[in-house]
């Protein structure tokens, strides 16, 4: 990680536990659903759903399926399935499909486009430790002047955080 730093240093930094996550790409040349006029959401876990969100890719970025079809990036796993992420891509990619279809009304229409991506260390989970590892970054960038931590390690975990942070980050660099 960091080889001027103790590896006593790092620890609080580098325990940081992680959700794995599974991301299924649907793609539908003709799409039969429900409206996609949105950006997507999360399924809030008192639905029991097997998925943890769906993101209607083809509603908020320009070209992404063909006029009438429809981008769909389905999430599974997380910290509500974690053996998900083990699971083959035939498996997952039926589950993502058969629960996104019947939230979104597709009447069985399988995707004319699948694919399976897996993402190991997808969503911090920041809990008693934080304390910790926020105080173990602030000590070595202060033992190291000119030294920047930054990431999903700090400061939250969406994508607005890592914007905001960034905005920081270069303000702060001379």
């Amino acid at each position: 990680l960091l080889a001027f730093a103790g590896s006593d240093e790092l620890s609080d930094i580098t325990n940081l536990e992680y959700a794995k996550v599974v991301q299924v790409i649907a793609g539908y040349r003709e799409w039969r659903g429900l409206p996609l006029n949105g950006f997507g959401g999360l399924v809030p876990s008192v639905e029991k759903r097997k998925i943890l969100g769906v993101l209607f890719t083809s509603s908020f970025l320009n070209n992404r399926a063909p006029e009438g079809g429809a981008l769909l990036s389905i999430f599974l796993g997380g910290m509500r399935n974690p053996d998900y992420f083990d699971m083959d891509d035939e498996e997952i990619a039926a589950i993502a499909t058969s629960e996104a279809g019947t939230m979104l009304q597709t009447g069985g229409a399988k995707p004319d486009l699948l694919k399976v991506f897996r993402y190991r260390h997808a969503i911090p989970q920041y809990g008693k430790s934080s304390g910790k590892r926020l105080e173990a970054i602030n000590t070595l960038e202060a033992k190291y002047p000119g030294l920047l931590l930054a990431g999903n390690i700090r400061d939250g975990i969406g994508m607005a955080d890592r914007i905001r942070q960034a905005v920081t980050i270069a303000n702060m660099v001379p």
